[in-house]
């Protein structure tokens, strides 16, 4: 099998810019930078879901309460507290509610 001087000369490179301890401080910090990114994006990410799906939820209760069903009722179908819809219920009394 034919090695391809394209890879060696990289190899090369590499082995060369390994072995320079200031030139792998710095691969190491951009990895690092990189990877910190990459988490808190991902973390941000998770929380605009949460946050999302948190806003639905409320308002499919704002709906329900609009509609008449019981707070036992918009418990059962969206999991939020009692004692959280029963704020809902007296903020939004004879309005339509906003989230």
């Amino acid at each position: 099998m034919e090695k391809d001087p394209y890879i060696e000369e990289v190899k090369k490179e590499l082995e060369r810019l390994s072995n320079d301890p200031k030139r792998r401080l710095e691969y190491e910090a951009r990895e690092d930078a990189l990877r910190d990114y990459m988490t808190q994006m991902e973390s941000f990410k998770r929380e605009g879901k949460t946050e999302g799906k948190e806003e639905a939820t409320m308002n499919v209760a704002m709906n329900a309460l609009e509609l008449g069903l019981s707070t036992q009722q918009i418990h059962t179908i969206t999991g939020i507290s009692i004692e959280r819809i029963e704020e809902l219920k007296s903020s939004c009394l004879g309005t339509k509610c906003e989230v």
